[in-house]
């Protein structure tokens, strides 16, 4: 078995496990995904999106925000309005990111996310953004 593909099982295994983790520990949280009705309900927050192509040319986008939002909810909103296409998988575990902007995940190249420069350790749509979070997209080729 190939390194690619040991990774990509280990990360499939980790995200799987720190879903259920998250989904056990946090069984009375409820994901929020849609922004406060007026702006005293929530806090204004700001968040940085980092979309790494692996051409050492980063795309940076700012992103404001009230209520509650995962880190998918950020990419799929900001990739809406600058016209990005995104492709998802959906798991038991959660949606799988395949494809930013035509660079598709394979047998030698797949998307990983950051937070705050730190691997994430549960699924994009399951983390929920704090304010000031910098989350990094990045497409890993081998």
């Amino acid at each position: 078995m190939s390194n690619k593909i040991r990774v990509l099982i280990f990360t499939a295994i980790l995200i799987f496990l720190s879903f259920i983790y998250y989904s056990y520990s946090n069984s009375e949280k409820k994901l929020i995904t849609t922004p406060s009705s007026t702006p005293n309900q929530a806090e204004q927050m700001k968040v940085s999106l980092i979309v790494d192509y692996g051409n050492n040319n980063p795309k940076t986008y700012e992103y404001s925000f009230l209520g509650e939002k995962s880190a998918f909810d950020i990419l799929k909103e900001v990739a809406e309005k600058e016209g990005i296409p995104i492709e998802t998988q959906q798991y038991d575990f959660g949606t799988l990111i395949t494809s930013i902007n035509g660079f598709k995940s394979d047998e030698h190249a797949f998307w990983i996310y950051e937070v705050n420069g730190k691997p994430a350790t549960v699924g994009a749509n399951t983390y929920i953004l704090k304010n000031g979070d910098i989350i990094t997209w990045k497409y890993v080729a081998e």
